[in-house]
């Protein structure tokens, strides 16, 4: 063919610049052509979370997007699946307090939480999971031993984000669906058994004395039927 019939070659970097809005497209754009798809794709994320570098996983641009799915009805449980995976992850105790610091966990979840009007199965084992490695990270960075300045205000900021977090967790607590409330039990236990070895004191417990009461008032809710059940219920 003549030399203007030629067809001219595409260079490296023109080829990539062609196909970079293909691999940029929009989060929100691809689940919502095939939501079906995005939710096995998040489904098999969470079993192999558990053997990723938490680096890749817990950052500020995988966290931004899952908490995107976690708004979106079809993804929202496949999405609370992964972050209950994430927030495990076995780590130094200083380093996941400070890490989950950065992530802005609590003020994610409370975001959440804001827009729903009750808190779903996978959202309170979320929350459940969370309080309890800020409750584990407390209680490990206040026996270390010998104590130091560092370790004891590490110890202070997890105890802080825990007390931030318990809102939520009574709320999930006080849920009209029992399932969901069932999923704040082991949280529970674990808070009630370590407190007093925490907090030794009862000037220091007193601080705490709000969200006591608050869960207790959640536990005495659940206890109490809205209506008196029929004999056939028995029968």
């Amino acid at each position: 063919p003549p030399p203007a019939a030629r067809a001219r070659p595409v260079s490296r970097p023109a080829r990539h610049a062609a196909a970079a809005p293909t691999r940029r497209r929009p989060a929100r754009q691809m689940y919502e052509s095939a939501p079906a798809l995005s939710a096995a794709c998040l489904n098999t994320l969470h079993l192999h979370v558990q053997w990723i570098d938490i680096c890749l996983v817990a950052n500020d641009r995988f966290m931004g997007l899952l908490m995107q799915f976690v708004h979106a009805a079809p993804l929202h449980e496949s999405a609370c699946l992964c972050l209950t995976e994430v927030a495990p992850k076995r780590t130094e105790a200083g380093a996941k307090v400070e890490h989950l610091a950065r992530l802005q966990m609590v003020a994610r979840l409370e975001a959440v939480v804001a827009r729903v009007r009750q808190p779903t199965v996978p959202f309170a084992t979320l929350v459940a999971a969370l309080c309890l490695e800020l409750l584990d990270s407390w209680d490990r960075l206040s026996g270390r031993v010998p104590p130091s300045a560092e370790n004891s205000a590490l110890a202070r900021q997890a105890a802080g984000s825990l007390a931030q977090l318990l809102p939520l967790l009574t709320r999930c607590l006080a849920a009209d669906e029992m399932e969901v409330s069932q999923c704040t039990m082991s949280f529970l236990h674990s808070y009630v058994a370590r407190l007093r070895k925490l907090v030794p004191s009862a000037s220091e417990l007193k601080e705490h004395e709000p969200h006591l009461q608050g869960l207790l008032i959640g536990i005495g809710g659940k206890a109490v039927h809205s209506e008196a059940p029929s004999l056939h219920e028995y029968t």
